[in-house]
């Protein structure tokens, strides 16, 4: 009793109402709970409960029987959440919310080559005859994300490019282009008259990721936004391999059969909400937090889907060409798919449920610290991996807060969801972020331009159109040497590679 009492007094203190989960009555509605989850003493409930539901008043994620209901007197995570919102502080809240620390210095490199296609001969690969490409004009851009929950681009001499043909360097010039969904940044490279059998693209971008830390006491304090600012807006938007699969250019062989883009989008629109109905038993989602609705959310999609397979397809020499992605609807409707499947299906509930999100792409260097260097696949084991990011909207200055989401590793710890009120590793707070190299947002350019055979994140415009050529990809990650030595005992200062 005392006990209770206690944590009676500690939610009061702090505004936090954590969303109560109580049995349905009779109606399909739930009871209405206070801060101490009682029968009626501190807020109208609905029915009884079962016995222990009301301990200590901690909502447990055990499927759809048990689902989000309505705060208690202080209102903190409730629709409007306006007196958790005026416990915020009014200025630094991204800082003091999500702390960056362990910042580790790293250089992507990503190479994208194109040429004839090969075949594969017994165990000799044999290369098709060579196809001379006749570019009158090209433009070809690859993702250069500005900033990430994590960390964020380090702008300077370190980022180099080369574009190739035929072994010979043509262009180490490029310039960015921005504005485009969920925070989108690409480099672009121009060629203009130019002939080859051959062509490669190498790009050195150079980041800074840092370990992850989230205050979940305060961002279970955000309410939903009124409005929503234009980067936030654009990652509700629909997006390739998310809710559609279908794009322009080479990624899918065209078929006058296939779905639009549009249609696609609308029908995984309508099986996710009718999905979201079914896990919150047909209650408003927004009567919690954002933050803690997230968190029940990623929870659902967790036990909903099993993974299987890599994501990726190969070419026929076994390099490695792009992304097999299903989508969300068919991973969410068939209950399986692809680590990549898995990120883009969150993310689509996310955006069903008016949460802001976006895939993130990148590498993890987790299991290769000392020495760094990655690609596609090393030692059986997938380096290529995506995760999510989702955004609450800071009440004093709009500003995006952006909040990681490692949904594969949250799998992989556990197959059932847990208890919303207790922190997830991977959720928010992760320690291996600082060995997350981000590549980008998207897995193809969210424009008008195309690729051979699979998504690979590169793309290009090209006149006259090119049928057929094959691509591969390959990614690599080293720690980039510090020349500044950093202030003893500052644990935000960047980390000398582990050599």
């Amino acid at each position: 009793m005392i006990a209770s009492r206690r944590l009676v007094v500690l939610a009061l203190i702090a505004g936090l109402a954590w969303p109560a989960f109580a049995q349905p009555g009779p109606t399909g509605a739930t009871g209405t709970t206070g801060a101490t989850g009682a029968t009626g003493a501190t807020g109208a409930t609905g029915p009884q409960s079962k016995p222990g539901a009301g301990r200590a008043n901690r909502p447990r994620l055990v499927g759809p029987g048990q689902v989000p209901g309505s705060t208690g007197p202080t209102g903190a995570t409730g629709a409007t959440g306006a007196t958790g919102a005026s416990l915020l502080p009014t200025q630094g809240l991204p800082e003091i919310m999500v702390k960056r620390e362990r910042t580790r210095l790293w250089t992507l490199r990503a190479d994208v080559t194109i040429g004839q296609m090969a075949s594969v001969v017994g165990d000799q690969i044999v290369r098709d005859q060579p196809q001379t490409m006749v570019i009158r004009n090209a433009n070809i851009v690859f993702p250069v994300p500005l900033r990430f929950a994590h960390g964020q681009f380090v702008p300077g001499p370190d980022f180099t490019s080369d574009l190739r043909l035929e072994g010979n360097t043509v262009s180490k010039q490029s310039s960015f282009i921005e504005g485009y969904p969920a925070g989108g940044r690409f480099a672009r490279w121009t060629l203009q008259n130019v002939e080859a059998k051959t062509m490669r693209l190498s790009v050195q971008v150079p980041y800074s990721c840092a370990r992850v830390t989230v205050d979940e006491k305060l961002a279970r304090l955000v309410p939903w936004p009124a409005s929503l600012p234009p980067v936030a807006a654009s990652a509700l938007k629909p997006q390739f391999g998310v809710e559609f699969t279908e794009q322009m250019g080479y990624t899918r062989p065209k078929d006058p059969k296939f779905p639009s883009a549009d249609v696609q989008a609308a029908e995984t629109d309508k099986l996710i909400k009718k999905m979201i109905e079914q896990w919150t038993n047909k209650q408003d989602p927004k009567k919690i937090a954002p933050y803690d609705l997230a968190k029940f959310l990623a929870g659902q999609v967790a036990q909903a889907v099993q993974v299987t397979g890599n994501g990726f397809n190969a070419n026929r020499d076994g390099s490695l060409q792009g992304f097999e992605l299903r989508g969300a609807y068919a991973t969410l409707n068939e209950g399986r798919g692809g680590p990549h499947d898995l990120a883009c299906a969150l993310v689509a509930v996310y955006r069903a449920a008016g949460i802001p999100a976006r895939t993130v792409i990148g590498l993890d260097a987790t299991g290769d610290r000392d020495n760094g260097r990655l690609s596609g696949r090393s030692g059986g084991r997938e380096k290529l991996v995506s995760w999510v990011e989702f955004a609450l909207i800071d009440p004093a200055t709009t500003q995006e807060i952006w909040i990681p989401v490692d949904i594969v590793r949250i799998k992989n710890a556990s197959s059932r969801a847990r208890d919303i009120s207790q922190p997830w590793p991977y959720f928010g707070t992760h320690s291996d972020l600082d060995a997350y190299i981000p590549i980008g947002f998207h897995f193809h350019p969210p424009t008008t331009v195309s690729a051979f055979g699979s998504p690979a994140m590169w793309g290009w415009n090209v006149e006259p159109t090119i049928a057929s050529m094959e691509q591969s990809v390959n990614f690599y990650a080293y720690q980039t040497p510090i020349t500044v030595r950093p202030e003893k005992n500052d644990p935000n200062a960047p980390q000398t590679p582990n050599r």
